[in-house]
């Protein structure tokens, strides 16, 4: 048999997303529902929140993730990647770009509570940053500043007390959000301190 080729986007761009999405919220509600009145437990009320709180997740969600697209396209709109990249051209080296870079992303996941806010808003700014350091080639400084990227925002999500994923951590855990907060920062400021001592190692040996 000849190799098997799959247009993976047309076959999600034909998908019915909304059909499934509607299976998927109403299958665990109604079999929810019905366990909970089989065994006696009050559902009109409880049901009605839960539902309405359910609902106003994704919106909330997707409004987020809206703001995260407009500041890509607004950073791209501009040019700040190619104005970065003018004013730091002279004394940026892979050292200062890998370490810079994983602050100010550390930064700015840790202020909004996004990582992928983060990513969207970085990538096009460090990525050609990088590029311009190594001299236009995919080399092993343009992957490090990419890691750095995810790196750094991923940390900063995680420790923010703002981030969807701390707050449902906490809340699933039934701890107190704040002592849930403080007792995960110490493990996570030692993971970043060692990966901004590879960055370090990293740039010093190229």
């Amino acid at each position: 048999y000849p190799p098997l080729s799959i247009d993976y986007r047309a076959v999600f761009g034909r998908s019915e997303i909304f059909s499934f999405g509607c299976i998927g919220f109403l299958l665990p509600h109604r079999s929810s529902f019905g366990a909970s009145k089989s065994a006696g437990l009050p559902t009109d009320s409880c049901f009605t929140g839960a539902v309405a709180r359910g609902l106003s997740l994704p919106v909330l969600y997707r409004r987020k993730h809206g703001w995260k697209y407009c500041l890509n396209a607004i950073t791209k709109q501009i040019g700040t990647a190619a104005y970065v990249v003018s004013i730091t051209e002279a004394w940026m080296t892979p050292t200062t770009l890998l370490v810079i870079s994983f602050l100010v992303c550390s930064t700015i996941s840790f202020l909004t509570g996004t990582s992928w806010g983060t990513i969207a808003i970085m990538v096009p700014i460090i990525a050609p940053l990088a590029l311009s350091v190594s001299g236009g080639e995919l080399s092993t400084v343009v992957y490090a500043a990419v890691a750095t990227i995810l790196g750094g925002a991923t940390f900063g999500d995680h420790c923010s007390p703002i981030s969807n994923t701390t707050i449902l951590s906490s809340l699933a855990a039934g701890s107190d959000h704040i002592a849930h907060v403080k007792t995960q920062l110490p493990y996570a400021l030692t993971c970043a301190a060692i990966g901004c001592i590879g960055y370090l190692i990293i740039g010093l040996t190229l």
